[in-house]
Formats: structure tokens, C-alpha cells, sequence
């Protein structure tokens, strides 16, 4: 019985022992996934450097460190990430001063060692570039810059990077732009540093000088700009059937797309000793034009690349095409939203040549006989631009 009692107790006894490993296992499990799982953040505002410069020829090193305001680091767990608060600095070239500014989307679109004009990243210290996860901010109101194409525009007035660790530097790539020129700064060509004074750092609540999540303009900028849309009419002549027909091109930034607005009105055309008028149809005006695809509906529409894209409004100019009597509306404006305002778009729509008795049309884009792709190529000149509040009194009727 004495064996019996202690072998149940030696069984007891190991049965806790395993138990309380088990236990402790589990526990230790939770901690640590705890540990990873965990949430909870630390900002800390640090004393910090810019270093950003560019040498030009005989007027020496110029300096575009002044965009600069603020740095701050956020711990969540085992993660960081870098916030850096820039704003609108000054820069002296030759004696001439301008502002400058952190422009994410420059109206130029070149590139450099691989890096397009506007990229944003931060260099891990193995010297890949990091530009996934980047987060930007803009500044509003009345903080605003002026671009080389004299336009308004709203600048990055923070930048949030996720970054592989905390230490003192902290290489970046941007774009800083001004009234007068632009640079991106790309490590090894021209350096953006970030230093950090790591024993300088002030705990926070959170991070001020943050500016709004999307960027859009208060204004129109109103360019210089031109239609054409010419045919070739025999071997010897051809007519720009558009020619005189585009009032203005009013362009407004939303939601970090391109609006553009083309304003339309009447113009006249000249071709073998004939004058007639000429005008925009719309989709249930006079239907008696050439085209290429042989319908009897105008088709509306602008390029991107080889796609033709229907996402566009269209408001009207009442009775002022008169034909055998009868009065036509015409499109008075389009707007549709591009992704980034180039200096060229080809357009699909119907032009209407008239006289007080008859009248004929052209679709664009138009097949000639000889297999000539001829278009509506609508070019802006990005140099010729100038602020306008508002273009509600240049625009026609929504429905007909």
C-alpha cells in the first residue's frame, strides 16, 4: 500500500510539473505576442539639421535648406517612422529671391538616376530607397507658393516616412521648387540630409504643423493654349476645322487630379474660295457629318494613350447655330480630370461647318482616304498661365 501511495504522489506530482510548464509557456507566449502586437506610440519631437544644396557654376553652393521647420519621431511597438514638417523657405540666385518649396508634382515629368521629378523617399542606411508607405500632406488657405509657371500652388507641408530604425541621419529624395527654378534632390547627386540630435529629444503628445490630407486649389489657372483639328481637302490644301473655336483653358486641382475646363465658341473657316461658320456640336444637334466610324452620333470623349475616355461634363450655348432656319445648340464648355497636366491631349468630338442654308461636320479623330489619322489635338503652353477666382459666368447651361 506504501508503494502504491507513493508512486500516486510521484504521478501527481509530475502531472503539476507538467501543468505548470504548460502554463508558464503560454504565458511567456502571450507576453511576447503582446510585446509584438503592440500599439501604443511615442513621439518625440528631436533638435534637427537640413542639409539640402545644389552648385551653380560661377554663382557657387546655393542653399534650399530653409524649407525646413520641424522633425519628429514615432515609436509604435518595435516600429518607427520619421514626420518632417517642412514650409515655404527662401532662396537668393543672382540677386533675384524667390520662395521655395517641397512640390511632390511638378508640371515637369523627367528623370533622374531612375528618381521622377516629385519623388518623395527616405534611404534606408543599406542605401535602398524607400517610397512605398509615404505619406504627404499639403499646406491650404492663404499658404500657398508660386511655381516656375507662375501658377498659385499648394505645397507638401509634411512628409511621414516609414523608416528601418532610429539613428542620427537620415538621407531623403524630394523636389524642392520655386518661382524662378526646381531641383530633385537625389542621394549622390545632390544631397536632402536629415540630422537628428538624438540626445536632444522632447517627448510629445502629438505632432503639430500638419497640413491637410488632400490637395486642392481655391483658384483656376487660366493658359495659353490652342486647338487644332486639321484635314487634309485634296492633294494640294488642307483646313484646321477648329481653328478659332477654343475660348480658354481653365485648369483647377481636386482631390490630386488635374480639372480641365475647355471654354468653347463660334469661329469660321476658309476653303476653296468658301467661308462658312463653324461651331462644337453636341450629341443631338446637326447630324451630317464625315466620320470615321460611320455613325450619325457625335462621340465625345478625350485620350489617354490609346483609350478614349467618356468621364466628362459638357455644358451648352443655346440657339446661336441657325441653319435653313432652325437653331442648334453647341457645346459652350468640357471638363474632365487628368491624373497629371501634360502639355498636349487628343480630343474626340464633332465640328459643325455652316452657312445660313446648309451645313456638313467633321468627326475627330478622322481617317483621310490615304489612311491619315488626322485630330483634335488640343496644346497647352504650361509657361503662359495666370490666377483666376472663378469661371462660373463663362460657362453654359448644364441640360438643353
Amino acid at each position: 500500500m506504501n508503494t502504491l501511495a507513493k508512486s500516486k504522489k510521484a504521478m501527481l506530482l509530475a502531472l503539476v510539473a507538467v501543468i505548470l510548464i504548460i502554463a508558464t509557456t503560454l504565458a511567456l507566449t502571450a507576453c511576447n505576442k503582446d510585446k509584438d502586437e503592440d500599439t501604443s506610440s511615442v513621439i518625440t519631437k528631436y533638435d534637427a539639421t537640413f542639409d539640402a544644396s545644389i552648385v551653380m557654376g560661377p554663382m557657387g553652393s546655393q542653399s534650399f535648406s530653409s524649407i525646413f521647420k520641424d522633425a519628429y519621431v514615432t515609436k509604435t511597438g518595435n516600429k518607427y517612422s520619421l514626420t518632417v514638417i517642412f514650409t515655404a523657405g527662401e532662396l537668393n540666385v543672382g540677386g533675384q529671391a524667390g520662395t521655395i518649396f517641397v512640390d511632390d508634382n511638378p508640371t515637369t515629368s523627367k528623370e533622374t538616376n531612375g528618381i521622377k521629378d516629385g519623388t518623395i523617399g527616405v534611404y534606408k542606411a543599406n542605401g535602398d530607397l524607400i517610397t512605398d508607405g509615404v505619406k504627404v500632406t499639403y499646406s491650404s488657405g492663404d499658404n500657398y507658393a508660386v511655381n516656375p509657371a507662375h501658377q498659385n500652388v499648394y505645397y507638401v507641408q509634411s512628409v511621414t516616412f516609414p523608416v528601418d530604425e532610429l539613428r542620427a541621419t537620415y538621407d531623403l529624395t524630394l523636389y524642392i521648387n520655386s518661382n524662378m527654378m526646381g531641383q530633385q534632390f537625389i542621394k549622390g547627386v545632390y544631397d536632402a540630409k536629415l540630422t537628428l540630435d538624438l540626445q536632444k529629444g522632447e517627448v510629445v503628445s502629438e505632432i503639430t504643423g500638419l497640413g491637410v490630407d488632400t490637395l486642392d486649389d481655391t483658384t483656376y489657372t487660366k493658359y495659353g493654349a490652342t486647338l487644332d483639328g486639321i484635314i487634309p481637302m485634296g492633294e494640294t490644301m488642307e483646313v484646321n476645322f477648329t481653328e478659332n473655336l477654343l475660348d480658354g483653358v481653365y485648369v483647377i486641382k481636386k482631390s490630386g487630379k488635374y480639372e480641365i475646363t475647355l471654354i468653347f465658341k463660334t469661329g469660321n473657316i476658309q476653303y476653296g474660295g468658301w467661308q462658312t461658320q463653324t461651331g462644337i456640336l453636341t450629341t443631338s444637334d446637326y447630324p451630317v457629318y464625315r466620320s470615321e466610324t460611320g455613325t450619325a452620333t457625335p462621340i465625345w470623349g478625350y485620350y489617354v494613350g490609346e483609350t478614349l475616355k467618356d468621364d466628362y461634363t459638357l455644358t451648352y450655348s443655346a440657339d446661336y447655330i441657325t441653319v435653313n432656319e432652325v437653331s442648334y445648340n453647341s457645346v459652350k464648355s468640357m471638363t474632365f480630370s487628368v491624373d497629371s497636366l501634360d502639355s498636349e491631349f487628343i480630343l474626340s468630338l464633332c465640328v459643325i461647318s455652316y452657312t445660313e442654308s446648309s451645313a456638313t461636320g467633321q468627326q475627330f479623330p478622322y481617317t483621310s482616304s490615304n489612311g491619315t489619322v488626322c485630330n483634335a489635338t488640343l496644346t497647352i503652353d504650361l509657361t503662359d498661365a495666370e490666377t483666376v477666382d472663378s469661371i462660373d459666368d463663362l460657362l453654359g447651361v448644364d441640360t438643353l
